[in-house]
C-alpha cells in the first residue's frame, strides 16, 4: 500500500510541476492526456480482442 501512495504522489506532482514552477499548462494537459489517451486505446484494442474471441475460439487455439 505504501508503494502505490508513493508512486501515486510522484505522479500527481510530476504533473502539477511544471504549472507551479512556470505557469506551463500545456504540458500538464499533455501529461494528463497521453495516458488517458492510451488506456482508451488499449481498452478498445482489448474489447476487440475479447469480441472476436468470444465469435470465434477456435481461432486462438492454432
Amino acid at each position: 500500500m505504501f508503494v502505490v501512495l508513493v508512486v501515486t504522489f510522484a505522479n500527481v506532482f510530476t504533473i502539477i510541476q511544471p504549472v507551479i514552477e512556470a505557469g506551463d499548462w500545456d504540458s500538464a494537459l499533455w501529461m494528463i492526456g497521453g495516458p488517458i489517451f492510451f488506456s482508451l486505446l488499449a481498452m478498445a484494442i482489448y474489447q476487440n480482442y475479447s469480441s472476436r474471441m468470444s465469435a470465434d475460439p477456435e481461432w486462438a487455439a492454432e
